[in-house]
């Protein structure tokens, strides 16, 4: 299909400690504590890995539960949706959702080998050829992705002809459709209670982001919002991926990892502010490590395959002989002050955790 581009005025002259706050509190990153405080997740007191973590209590990406209380094992869920991508990707939308519900539950501490996934399609009009062509592309991203990871699909659903059509108050006929949209659920086994992981670092450790980042900001949060000129979309490498995820859960089994978060919609920027709000330890991040692309790319680039870890200094040497073989940019450390703190060359852009936790805990508004 023929797609028109919205062109996106750039919001210029606004500082880096604004875009993340003009982020952390739009409708897709906010914090969703309305919705995991609605629903009682201890019933049966199962749960060890709850929605909300950390002090700060911030929305995670999985959670975990131990059904059988004399096993090691436990069950983590996690799930993916990138509506976003549809309209100019859909391929690489599904690629995305199952690259981001598998990766959630790797980060967890998941065994690559155990891990299924479900598919939950709501489409438009597929008597529409560009509508079913785009649903084409998404299922074969499905078949995929899913064999190179090596994840089943063990069960799913479809709603097809999510439109509606009718008039405008001028009497005019219209066509509203959804956007297409593929959920991506997934379940896995952890082995041991020992292989589950926790988002918050503490105070001396090392930050490391594992995986490349690319100038991939078309369709991003940070484009819709504050905009962006000459970018692509996230395309996912199945290989990398997998070389990255297999060398974690190496680490993981060994607890190299102190901590983890995936890195997913809203980028590098996100992820590291949800790790100051969870652990209320502050950050200082060294911007001149990666200098291939720019500051805003480097932060707010929703390159898929991704995950910000954070582990203790005298773990390096052992990190850096299992990461051997895939890519990974060290990034900064924990100082366990109140901020996080950007350094660019000469300049220090410093904002409060405090802050930051007021913008990303903002009602949506109308709920």
């Amino acid at each position: 299909p023929k797609k028109k581009k919205k062109i996106k005025k750039i919001i210029k002259n606004i500082s880096l400690i604004e875009k993340l706050h003009k982020l952390l509190s739009s409708p897709n990153i906010v914090s969703k504590e309305f919705v995991a405080t609605q629903y009682d997740h201890e019933v049966q007191a199962t749960s060890i890995i709850k929605p909300l973590q950390g002090e700060g209590r911030v929305f995670g990406n999985a959670t975990a539960i131990k059904p059988l209380f004399n096993d090691e094992k436990s069950i983590a869920l996690s799930q993916a949706a990138y509506p976003q991508y549809a309209e100019t990707n859909p391929y690489q939308m599904a690629a995305s959702s199952i690259d981001t519900a598998f990766k959630n539950l790797i980060v967890s501490g998941a065994n690559l080998k155990k891990i299924a996934i479900l598919d939950n399609f709501c489409w438009c009009s597929s008597d529409d050829p560009e509508r079913l062509y785009q649903l084409k592309e998404a299922a074969k991203a499905c078949y995929d992705y899913s064999v190179a990871y090596k994840t089943p699909f063990i069960s799913g659903k479809d709603s097809m002809f999510n439109d509606f059509k009718g008039f405008n108050r001028s009497g005019k006929s219209i066509k509203i459709s959804i956007p297409p949209t593929l959920l991506i659920s997934s379940i896995g086994i952890v082995d041991k209670i020992s292989h589950l992981t926790k988002i918050t670092p503490e105070k001396g450790d090392i930050l490391i982001v594992l995986g490349n980042t690319y100038n991939e900001l078309e369709d991003s949060v940070y484009k819709k919002i504050i905009g962006s000129e000459k970018t692509k979309s996230p395309n996912v490498d199945a290989k990398l991926a997998l070389k990255t995820y297999k060398n974690f859960e190496k680490a993981n089994k060994l607890q190299l990892i102190n901590s983890a978060i995936g890195i997913d919609i809203g980028g590098l920027g996100i992820a590291i502010s949800k790790m100051a709000i969870a652990s209320k330890q502050g950050l200082f991040i060294d911007l001149k490590s990666q200098k291939k692309i720019s500051i805003n790319e480097f932060l707010f680039s929703e390159t898929q395959s991704r995950i910000l870890v954070s582990i203790k200094k005298n773990n390096v040497s052992k990190f850096k002989k299992i990461f051997n073989n895939s890519n990974y940019t060290f990034i900064g450390k924990c100082t366990g002050s109140n901020t996080i703190e950007f350094k660019n060359e000469k300049k220090i852009m410093i904002g409060k955790i405090s802050d930051f936790e007021k913008s990303y805990k903002q009602r949506i508004k109308g709920l």
